[in-house]
């Protein structure tokens, strides 16, 4: 296993500015930063381009980031706003481009799926789709990274299943059941949620229906982002603009049709609250809205022409549900007003 033995360290400590207007797309590095109240920044990536799929929290606060724009697995530092790479995938796979959901599965052990992907064109590599396994409980050979912030542990990683028939895979979340652990899987392009059994590492389709599927005639991109909530699997598809759920059978099977929740344009990636409060990023709307169970808003964080949250791609709730950690792609693919773009970046809300 070829670990990154080595850190790319840059630290930017949380900040908080009030409210101001958004700014054009050659105002300075300090500019493009400009926040709305309640939300700070955490850390921000070097170059425009770089683009956070996927985010999920480690049980000691610590945030863990996925990025399409190359193989690499980030660790974010809340408390100090520092970042380090934990794993990039190039040394495992020539053909793995991009990191794409990112899910804890057991107690500090996370899923990753990755695979070949352009993230100029957003094409993906049919067939190149895989699932591995971080596992930050058994340290690889026990090898620390060491920085000014102190020693952090360097995970084993090990790659659990390759799904090849998948054209591409991209959120996943999981649904444990009274029959086993599931690993659930979106297939944008052609509607399709997978699901791989964690215990055996057996795969197999899951779901599939109309509203899964990409409009007809526009990008491929049907389910996106996917969260199971008491009994339900809640979706996002992109081109349609919806927040769907649909119910689960003990072993991810549906049954019953699905229900819309909310008509959303830009929807993405979505968490929800153990009292169920969805947190739902709108990545072309520059916004999170935070919203019940039954579509009902309650609040909407950033704004279409605001910078505050440029393409927010996902969402995370700390352990106590007072805050939410987001991950953007600053932008590339819908600049706000029109021209405005950023590096990719970690912000926080207070909610």
């Amino acid at each position: 296993m070829n670990l990154t033995g080595y850190c790319l360290l840059v630290a930017l400590m949380p900040f908080v500015i009030s409210r101001a207007q958004a700014v054009s797309a050659d105002s300075s590095y300090q500019a493009s930063t400009t926040l709305h109240d309640h939300i700070s920044n955490l850390y921000q990536f070097s170059a425009n381009g770089s683009f956070v799929d996927n985010i999920v929290l480690r049980h000691n606060g610590i945030v863990l980031v996925t990025r399409i724009d190359v193989p690499e697995v980030w660790s974010i530092d809340p408390r100090k706003g520092t970042a380090w790479l934990i794993f990039d995938f190039r040394g495992e796979d020539a053909g793995i481009s991009s990191c794409f959901g990112i899910t804890e599965v057991t107690k500090d052990v996370f899923t990753v799926v990755t695979g070949g992907f352009d993230v100029k064109t957003f094409s993906a590599v049919p067939g190149s789709f895989s699932v591995w396994k971080i596992d930050f409980t058994s340290q690889h050979h026990n090898e620390t990274i060491s920085d000014c912030q102190g020693t952090q542990r360097v995970p084993t990683v090990t790659r659990l299943v390759d799904i090849v028939e998948a054209k591409a895979l991209g959120a996943s979340t999981l649904f444990r059941s009274r029959v086993s652990s599931y690993l659930l899987l979106s297939e944008s392009p052609r509607g399709i949620i997978w699901k791989l059994d964690l215990r055996t590492s057996r795969y197999s389709p899951a779901l599939s229906e109309e509203s899964m599927l990409p409009i007809t005639g526009g990008p491929a991109m049907g389910v996106n982002g996917i969260k199971v909530f008491d009994r339900y699997l809640y979706y996002a598809s992109v081109t349609k603009g919806q927040l769907r759920r649909i119910p689960l059978s003990e072993t991810a099977s549906a049954t019953g049709p699905s229900e819309l929740v909310i008509n959303k344009s830009g929807v993405d990636n979505l968490d929800i609250s153990q009292d169920g409060i969805v947190y739902l990023a709108a990545s072309t709307e520059n916004q999170v809205l935070k919203l019940t169970t039954e579509g009902k808003i309650l609040e909407v964080f950033g704004a279409g022409n605001s910078t505050a949250l440029a393409g927010p791609t996902c969402c995370v709730l700390d352990r106590r549900g007072s805050k939410v950690f987001i991950g953007t792609n600053g932008g590339q693919f819908a600049p706000v007003n029109g021209r405005f773009k950023e590096p990719a970046k970690v912000s926080v809300i207070q909610v």
